[in-house]
């Protein structure tokens, strides 16, 4: 088998292997790259939602882990997988029917920004981090962990790149 990847790596016709490295697709971006982000106009408690966040004109704010949620490292990101996307606003994500809009599996990149809230820190100060950075000192990319493996809030600093991998996110809703 020859000019083709194999293994993430391109072995041209020749049967010579390259450096050139395919990067997976993410599960997520077949829904990330239907999202619509709607600017907020409102004022008061709304302005912590920068941003209304829409897939296939369903509201999802909040991307969360559902009962068999696990963490991968693959080198240059994480693999998370069986996340919900759905509506904080619906009520419970852990359960409560409607609220969750699809589960699918998510690539962190390891050099991605994360805005971690104030519940791991007894000043209450919001942290800065990298996602690798977060992972080693936590073990999940959320403060309201152990149990809680992701959480993350749409409405504020949420970035996928053109491959589809997350670049930027928060766990924090205030």
């Amino acid at each position: 088998k020859t000019d083709q990847y194999i293994d993430g790596y391109y072995v041209g016709a020749d049967g010579v292997r390259t450096d050139i490295v395919q990067e997976p697709v993410p599960p997520s971006k077949k829904y990330t790259d239907q999202i619509v982000y709607e600017k907020n106009s409102g004022d008061g408690e709304e302005t912590v939602w920068e941003r209304r966040v829409y897939y296939q004109g369903t509201a999802v704010n909040v991307i969360t882990n559902s009962k068999n949620t696990q963490i991968f490292d693959r080198g240059s990101y994480y693999e998370v997988t069986n996340v919900d996307f759905g509506d904080a606003n619906a009520g419970d994500l852990y359960g409560e029917e409607g609220s969750i809009s699809f589960t699918t599996t998510i690539y962190i990149r390891k050099n991605a920004t994360i805005s971690i809230g104030a519940i791991f820190e007894e000043d209450n100060k919001l942290q800065v981090m990298t996602a690798e950075e977060c992972y080693k000192k936590y073990g999940v990319f959320s403060q309201y962990g152990p149990n809680i493996k992701v959480s993350i809030f749409m409405g504020k600093k949420f970035k996928v790149d053109s491959k589809g991998y997350i670049i930027e996110l928060n766990d924090f809703f205030d």
